[in-house]
This record gives structure tokens, C-alpha cells and sequence, in this order.
């Protein structure tokens, strides 16, 4: 499993252009396994929302070029939205990857 943090922030008076566009997505393709949004204000830069998604192992390219896909929508759309994408890793993981010899 990965996950990945979608990051996005947009200007306050954007909010409801934001739902409209993301009310059309409510089912994702088969290798999305988990898409859980989570908002709070940030302060002069609006709304930002952390969206953790969980991707299958096998599906990594196919879930990139999806959520990136995705995103272009809302920035050609809205002004002022950005957006990050990082990769998470669990602690173990990330334990795994301190062992890694180079």
C-alpha cells in the first residue's frame, strides 16, 4: 500500500467552486483504495486541505498521472488553487529504507 498527501489550498470566496467541481467525483477508479479529505482555514491563504489517499503497490504510475489529471482540472478553473503531492510512509517503512545499504 502507499499513500500519498495531497496537499491543496484556495482563496475562502472559492469554497463552493471547489465542492461543485469535486461533487462530480464520487467514485474513483479500482487501484484508489482510500480518499479521506480533511480541511482547515489557513489564515491569508484561505482553505487548505490535507487528502490522504491510499494507492495500490502495483498501480503507483497509474494513481500519479490520475491525481495529477484531477488537480489540473481545479487550477484551470479556480484561481488562486495550488496544490503538493508527497509520498507518506509508515514507520516501518521508513525503518526499511534507514537499512537500505547504498
Amino acid at each position: 500500500m502507499v499513500v500519498y498527501m495531497l496537499t491543496t489550498w484556495y482563496p475562502f470566496n472559492k469554497g463552493q467552486e471547489v465542492i461543485n467541481i469535486a461533487s462530480k467525483y464520487t467514485t474513483f477508479p479500482e487501484f484508489i483504495t482510500k480518499w479521506r479529505i480533511f480541511g482547515t482555514a489557513a489564515g491569508k491563504e484561505g482553505i487548505k486541505s490535507y487528502n490522504l489517499i491510499y494507492i495500490k503497490d502495483d498501480k503507483v504510475a497509474e494513481a500519479i498521472a490520475y491525481i495529477s489529471r484531477l488537480q489540473q482540472e481545479f487550477t484551470d478553473k479556480i484561481d488562486g488553487y495550488s496544490f503538493e503531492v508527497e509520498t507518506l510512509l509508515s514507520m516501518s517503512d521508513f525503518q526499511k529504507v534507514q537499512a537500505v545499504k547504498l
